[in-house]
């Protein structure tokens, strides 16, 4: 900045035509800087708030996918899976106290666990007799 605006601008004095003049010149180039650094700045924080939301959505899946790798009910082929279903629905659970609701529910109520457990029961014609 010119020593002579710095001395303008601390003391009381008025500016002369001449100060008043740099004084317009460097507020009108000042002001143009402020509002390309506001669109800077507004371009920065729409940036970072894609970035953000694409951060959340890659962090949901990688958490999908270490559950998908993680969940040892997946591992457990068909043909016990279908046997563990026919004995939800059996009365036997009836010995160990497990029988919370009516038998018969079990498939409608295994269907509702994910799309391949509604596989397995839909594909299991004994699970429904």
């Amino acid at each position: 900045m010119n020593p002579d605006l710095r001395a303008i601008i601390t003391s009381n004095e008025p500016p002369n035509d001449i100060q008043t003049g740099q004084i317009r010149l460097l507020l009108s180039s000042s002001e143009s800087e402020l509002a390309q650094l506001d669109t800077q700045i507004h371009r920065i924080e729409s940036a970072l708030r894609e970035l953000k939301r694409r951060r959340v959505t890659k962090k949901l899946l990688v958490a999908d996918l270490k559950r998908a790798l993680s969940s040892g009910i997946r591992l457990v082929p068909t043909e016990i899976l279908t046997e563990i279903f026919l004995v939800c629905r059996d009365e036997a659970l009836e010995r160990y106290n497990y029988s919370i609701l009516d038998g018969s529910l079990a498939p409608l109520l295994l269907m509702r666990v994910s799309s391949h457990w509604r596989a397995v029961c839909l594909s299991t014609p004994r699970l429904w007799d």
